[in-house]
């Protein structure tokens, strides 16, 4: 068979389309809202035409099924296909009820020579793109119009359909002649994904590793806008655990007298590994394609923090080489968001209370957004505030001693106290905790930050020490240090937030501590009235999210530290960017 293509002209850029099948034609503006957001705006759109040509679809989608068309004004590069493919199975499978589609999406491009349907169904005439998904030629336009081929669906070969196809092209032409460069066409699928300062959605990977160090934290993020028009949502998370030679040579290095600048340098590698594999299984859980991701923010693990207030050139160092992890992806990280708050006088820390004040601020009730990972931090957001009403700092110590006394009191046998069995056994030793409560950092005002240099391997060595020279049962113990972080937490709520406290919302590891929990909320309400302690409903996953976030603002050029909160001189945009190494159409 021979093909004459009349007027054919440069395929660089060519028309995204879409067919979208259901019997539900009055329920679509939520998915076509998802699909704007992809893919940009409609400039064409049919009527609903009455689908009869097979019976393949009623089974599973219902009787009385109809056809809409629409095409799309950002031209793409052809090659961006298999993408829009899998972002389509992805919305076909979340508006999916009962394991039914509700909407069959069948996306493809036009050019003036063809159209190009995407499909996951191997045959002999359909060639491969990527992740599953193949391309077919499904109409060719020759002399005056489009004509069918031998395999080409029997609705596709309709007088209507033709027509439909006829106007997109006569549109896509018209396009054409008004761009003067195909070179400088800007309207692109690609270039629309990187482009962060327009109101689309965002795919990004929020990588977080606290200084309990036992594993990666990986989110999956959708992100729509930025600043204060950010809309996130959680799509998946995984907690990515360290191997435990890893995690040791990384306890290590928080040791001054065993790590070793060789070891530092090697550690930083293999932590981005991880770092990386972390990003690659939290796409694969959601069942989603790491090339649909836009960028990744990561935290890294920190090794050392000295703020401000310590002795020595105030730095920190958080690992897990960037260029480590945006090779193995393929995807650009942001990283590094602490050295620059330090570099204008802050402490580096806390970083997240800027995206816990465009998620959490309300205009009804004041909430302490309380987080208990290795070390305690709090963002207090008063009702109708704006940034500079946060009050955020590290309170001390929060499952760090707990975590470093269980290991130690048990050689080793435990890593952590789980649900707080082991506290819950015990009875608070007030000599004890009168010794902890002396802890110079305690007393220290915000803004403040901390971390294992004062409550660490040798803070929790010195309490078992103690603990035997007063007699204190191993039970007793770590009833005592579960104790002192949550009194350490509300002391601090006392002394440093002179507002009422509507509600305190936890999250980190310590929110699985039944003990500590319980004592959180005991101490709370004897001390506040009227407020009431909860979990955050995406406790494990916040700081994940939020580097996800403030990775998405470093990309629009948003300074993200708080000044009143860390003590820099000034706003800054926080993080470094390392771009995708090679990319990939």
């Amino acid at each position: 068979m021979s093909v004459t293509t009349d007027n054919v002209v440069s395929e660089q850029w060519v028309k995204p389309i879409l067919g979208l099948l259901t019997s539900v034609p009055d329920q679509t503006d939520s998915v076509y809202a998802e699909i704007i957001a992809e893919l940009g705006p409609v400039d064409f759109q049919t009527d609903w035409i009455p689908f009869e040509s097979t019976t393949y679809y009623q089974e599973e989608m219902g009787a009385k099924l109809q056809r809409q068309f629409i095409s799309f004004s950002n031209l793409i590069d052809p090659s961006q296909l298999a993408d829009i493919k899998c972002v389509t199975n992805r919305l076909e499978k979340h508006f999916s009820q009962n394991n039914k589609r509700t909407f069959n999406l069948d996306p493809g491009y036009l050019t003036s020579a063809k159209l190009v349907l995407a499909t996951t169904k191997n045959f002999a005439h359909r060639i491969y793109l990527h992740s599953g998904i193949f391309a077919e030629i499904t109409l060719t336009y020759r002399g005056r119009g489009f004509h069918a081929l031998e395999w080409t669906y029997p609705d596709y070969r309709t007088p209507v359909y033709l027509k439909i196809f006829e106007k997109i092209r006569q549109k896509y032409l018209n396009q054409l002649s008004q761009i003067p460069s195909l070179d400088s066409a800007n309207h692109n699928y690609s270039n629309r994904r990187l482009n962060l300062t327009e109101n689309t959605r965002k795919y990004a990977i929020g990588l977080m590793s606290g200084t309990s160090a036992d594993g990666v934290d990986a989110a999956l993020v959708s992100i729509k806008g930025n600043g204060k028009s950010t809309q996130a949502e959680l799509i998946c998370s995984v907690c990515y655990p360290y191997p435990l030679e890893l995690r040791q040579r990384i306890f290590n290095l928080f040791q001054t007298e065993q790590s070793h600048v060789d070891e530092l340098c090697q550690v930083n590698f293999l932590v981005g590994q991880i770092f990386a594999e972390a990003a690659t299984r939290v796409v694969e859980i959601a069942n989603f394609d790491l090339k649909n991701i836009d960028f990744i923010g990561s935290h890294g693990q920190t090794i050392y923090h000295l703020p401000p207030t310590e002795i020595g050139t105030p730095s920190t160092l958080q690992i897990g080489e960037s260029a480590v992890i945006a090779n193995q992806t393929n995807r650009p990280v942001v990283s590094d968001f602490r050295v620059a708050d330090i570099a204008l006088g802050g402490h580096g820390a806390p970083v997240v209370p800027y995206v816990d004040f465009l998620i959490h601020h309300q205009d009804e009730k004041s909430v302490a957004l309380q987080n208990i990972g290795g070390i305690s931090n709090v963002t207090f957001i008063p009702k109708n505030a704006r940034p500079e009403d946060i009050i955020a700092f590290d309170s001390g110590p929060g499952n760090m001693i707990i975590d470093a006394t269980i290991e130690i009191v048990t050689n080793g046998q435990k890593m952590y106290d789980e649900d707080g069995v082991m506290a819950a056994q015990g009875q608070v030793n007030k000599g004890l905790l009168d010794i902890l409560s002396k802890h110079p950092y305690l007393k220290l005002p915000p803004p403040k930050s901390t971390g294992r240099e004062s409550f660490g391997w040798a803070f929790a060595q010195k309490t078992v020490e103690n603990a035997k020279k007063l007699g204190v049962s191993d039970c007793d113990l770590l009833a005592t240090v579960t104790f002192f972080t949550t009194q350490t937490i509300v002391n601090h709520y006392q002394d440093h937030i002179p507002f009422v406290i509507d509600e305190i919302r936890v999250s980190g590891g310590g929110a699985h501590n039944r003990t500590l929990m319980k004592n959180l909320s005991t101490l709370a309400e004897a001390t506040f009235e009227s407020v009431s302690v909860i979990v955050d409903e995406q406790s494990d996953a916040k700081e994940a999210i939020a580097f996800a976030i403030l990775a998405n603002e470093t990309l629009v050029g948003h300074c993200t530290n708080l000044p009143n909160v860390t003590g820099s001189i000034r706003p800054t945009i926080l993080g470094k960017i390392t771009p995708v190494p090679h990319k990939i159409l």
